[in-house]
């Protein structure tokens, strides 16, 4: 499978997602997840196709695949997973394994991962940390995430 046709699959399928055809996203998907494309397992978790499984079920289903796709380096799904142990929705919360998720997503550039990982280091009041920390915010502000954009606002 050529690195292209990957690309157009997952483009595909990010086009029937949006468009509300999830049946045929998931068709789509289905293959790419069982060789375990990151993108596509994390695609694959943000959708439920009415009918077919209960609320519950899609819920643990979408932790699931989210939970692989972070294993396999996927930044997107680390960071959704960070949000999850962050707030307690759907899943326990665990700050230091939001932390983790959320520094490891930041190390690849993921600019929301960025703000919140330095959010985090801010909470902790780490003296040693601060410097990041506000280095994290600004970079996320610059890259045109308004959150972290306000967030420095606020704090001038």
């Amino acid at each position: 499978m050529t690195n292209l046709y990957l690309r157009h699959q997952l483009d595909l399928a990010i086009e029937q997602i949006n468009s509300g055809s999830c049946s045929v996203a998931k068709d789509i998907l289905e293959p790419l997840v069982k060789l375990l494309v990151p993108e596509a397992i994390y695609l694959y978790s943000t959708f439920s196709i009415a009918g077919t499984e209960s609320d519950t079920d899609f819920e643990r289903r979408s932790i699931s695949l989210l939970n692989d796709a972070a294993i396999l380096g996927y930044a997107p799904a680390m960071h959704a997973l960070g949000e999850y142990y962050e707030s307690g929705d759907l899943l326990d919360i665990d700050m230091k394994q939001a932390e983790l998720l959320f520094s490891s997503a930041a190390a690849q550039g993921h600019m929301r991962s960025k703000f919140r990982y330095g959010l985090i280091l801010l909470d902790a009041q780490r003296p040693s940390s601060r410097d990041q920390a506000q280095r994290l915010i600004r970079e996320a502000a610059e890259a045109g995430i308004e959150e972290a954009a306000d967030f420095l606002r606020e704090m001038e």
